[in-house]
């Protein structure tokens, strides 16, 4: 399978960052057909379900 391919069944999560949410990563994001959760969607203080915003060491 190509990553063309499996790439359809995955969703891409990203928190709320600047970077994250600019218009260029937004029409690049858009053009590769990456499919995105909505903020609307998102769970929000669900630990298990959004994305860390520290690392780990």
């Amino acid at each position: 399978m190509t990553f063309r391919n499996c790439r359809k069944a995955m969703v891409f999560h990203q928190d709320s960052v600047s970077s994250h949410t600019s218009k260029q990563t937004l029409q690049f994001l858009k053009k590769e057909k990456v499919n995105l959760i909505d903020r609307d969607e998102w769970m929000p203080k669900s630990p298990d379900a959004v994305p860390m915003d520290f690392g780990i060491w």
